[in-house]
């Protein structure tokens, strides 16, 4: 998502070549506006890119400059929805016209301007009037105006900037496509001044991926799916941190040395995270 964004519109190398090679005689507004289907015989980097694109683009608004590269009817502005978009009798009566973007739709000045064409100054029939004043107002709702910035195609799932980045791209495919809850810890472990493995390797522990025998045995895996440390209980991953006779042991042993007070009532690692998150020790720095 973040390398098809910087490809897109920054520009650099990288930005010549993506529009030169594939987006042909659209602009990068255009394409984004009829994302494309995937096609044979492109490159597997476009190949993916298109993919990410579709999966993009219900999110994708723009924030208002000019308004110059705005499509009136078309194009969803930051902040509104479906209602935006002009009723088909009066979208026609416009594009037949040659009105299309939104700069043709009102008065731009040095400094942002709301002043909206009234109804009269196109001349509309009297259905239309009522169908174009609720259109203004739903932009002066919006608080769109215009002025002589050049518009700019954001991402509505980032509420600061618009921008894509790679924390939020995460967020995005996890809670809108695979459908799941973003987590209260997917950002702060990601500050830890850790080494990266470390990091990651906690990350698969949260989302019990590790390979225990539990996890093996759901992949097709034969075997005694015990602990192999105490050969008394399946093999977990919270059984493994924390309720294996051994792994006591180590908790034992640090909570005595640095006099730490811990509760051994949860039944999973995000309770034992969040516990200790909330407790006083999570800011501590321990040298074992």
């Amino acid at each position: 998502m973040k390398s098809l964004w910087r490809g897109l519109f920054f520009d650099t190398i990288w930005n010549r070549i993506l529009v030169d090679k594939y987006l042909r005689n659209l602009s990068i507004f255009e394409w984004f506006r009829s994302l494309p289907h995937r096609k044979h015989n492109i490159s597997t980097i476009w190949r993916g890119f298109v993919d990410v694109a579709q999966e993009i683009g219900s999110h994708i608004a723009w924030q208002i400059g000019s308004g110059a590269l705005v499509k009136v009817g078309i194009d969803p502005v930051v902040g509104g929805g479906q209602n935006e978009f002009l009723p088909d009798g009066l979208f026609f009566f416009f594009h037949e016209r040659g009105y299309s973007s939104l700069d043709h739709f009102g008065i731009k000045a040095s400094v942002r301007s709301r002043y909206w064409l009234s109804p009269e100054y196109f001349q509309m029939a009297a259905s239309y009037r009522q169908d174009w004043r609720n259109y203004v107002t739903l932009l002066n709702r919006l608080g769109v105006t215009l002025g002589q910035e050049v518009d700019r195609i954001a991402w509505t799932f980032n509420q600061s900037d618009g921008r894509v980045t790679a924390s939020l791209a995460y967020d995005f495919l996890w809670y809108k496509v695979a459908g799941q809850p973003i987590r209260w810890w997917a950002g702060c472990i990601w500050k830890w001044k850790v080494p990266l493995k470390l990091v990651c390797f906690f990350l698969l522990v949260l989302h019990n991926k590790i390979l225990t025998w539990d996890n093996l045995c759901l992949r097709g895996w034969q075997g005694p799916g015990l602990c192999p440390l105490c050969r008394m209980n399946l093999e977990t991953v919270l059984h493994i941190f924390f309720d294996c006779t051994f792994a006591r042991q180590v908790w034992d042993f640090i909570c005595v040395t640095f006099q730490i007070t811990w509760e051994w009532r949860f039944d999973s690692m995000e309770g034992h995270f969040m516990h200790w998150r909330n407790s006083g020790y999570y800011h501590q720095s321990l040298f074992i």
